[in-house]
């Protein structure tokens, strides 16, 4: 369940980077703060147990960061997004908040957060990854899911 107040005036990134690190995961959509609730138990072990495999797995010169990572997508409005599990360039994982795709995103959906996981994040991350990065690709265009080991030879 998430928490949303509407701002008088949506936040910028700059507004949002000056703010006090938090212990509650919130992420901005539109330029509004969307704080949501610690994820219980068994969300935690499966992030927990995905992040071990996936930091075993991953070659020289790539990391494995769990939540909170902020993850800029767009910045007018603002749109940050904390994925459960990021991979990640060592150079990347050196200049958070992300503003530029991570090699793999990995979003673990609850049963209370499948609307703001599945439906709202998923379409809002791939209609920005293209303006993200400066493709002039398509929104329609962006793959939904990628190869780890391709992006891992590529990047890594």
């Amino acid at each position: 369940m998430a928490i949303s107040r509407v701002a008088a005036t949506p936040l910028s990134l700059e507004d949002w980077l000056a703010l006090p690190e938090m212990t509650q995961p919130c992420e901005v959509a539109d330029g509004q703060p969307v704080v949501t609730a610690a994820p219980l138990g068994l969300h935690q072990r499966i992030v927990y147990r995905l992040a071990l495999l996936l930091g075993s797995a991953s070659p020289p010169g790539c990391e494995v960061l769990t939540s909170p990572v902020d993850w800029v997508l767009r910045v007018e409005p603002l749109l940050v997004r904390q994925p459960d599990v990021v991979v990640v360039s060592h150079e990347l994982a050196e200049t958070l908040p992300l503003r530029q795709p991570p090699l793999l995103a990995v979003e673990v959906v609850s049963a209370g957060s499948f609307e703001r996981d599945v439906v709202t994040s998923a379409a809002s991350t791939r209609s920005r990854v293209s303006s993200t990065t400066g493709s002039s690709m398509p929104s329609e265009s962006v793959p939904r899911s990628r190869s780890l080991r391709t992006a891992w030879s590529e990047t890594c």
